[in-house]
């Protein structure tokens, strides 16, 4: 079998290529023919495991099925990455400015209610009756200017 090549180790194989390689893996049926097969491939065993599964449970579509072919087109271009990065940016800083705009809306919601509850308070407190307290008439003794003493009967 021909074993596809990965530009790097951290790139992967198409569900295609998968579906090959699981047909090449489930050939090994000697002792240690495993072991090779993912040295060759460079894939652990945990992945082909994963692959199985997938392909047990029918995530995993068949070459006939018109599953995704390798491509240069695959990529985005340096251009259309930096319109993503800024949108991300972009989508990144809206959120952050909606969280603020909640917890502001938040806030301005208890302090209207407290307010509203001080208020409500305050009109069913009786408040302080006002009082008028009569000037008495004070001895001179006592050093109050001539214009502010009371005057007598006689005197008006």
């Amino acid at each position: 079998m021909d074993i596809p090549q990965r530009p790097s180790r951290q790139s992967h194989f198409l569900p295609s290529e998968r579906w090959a390689l699981l047909l090449e893996f489930d050939k090994c049926l000697d002792w240690g023919s495993k072991a090779a097969f993912y040295r060759k491939v460079q894939v652990t065993r945990m992945a082909v495991k994963k692959w199985s599964q997938d392909r047990d449970a029918g995530l995993l579509t068949t070459p006939a099925e018109g599953a995704a072919v390798r491509g240069p087109d695959s990529r985005l271009s340096g251009q259309d990455w930096r319109d993503y990065m800024k949108l991300e940016r972009e989508n990144a800083a809206l959120k952050l400015k909606l969280e603020q705009s909640a917890a502001t809306v938040d806030i301005l919601k208890k302090a209207s209610a407290l307010l509203d509850s001080l208020a409500k308070s305050a009109s069913n407190l009786p408040g302080p009756e006002p009082t008028v307290k009569a000037v008495e008439p004070q001895e001179e003794s006592e050093g109050w200017p001539t214009w502010l003493r009371p005057k007598s009967d006689e005197e008006s």
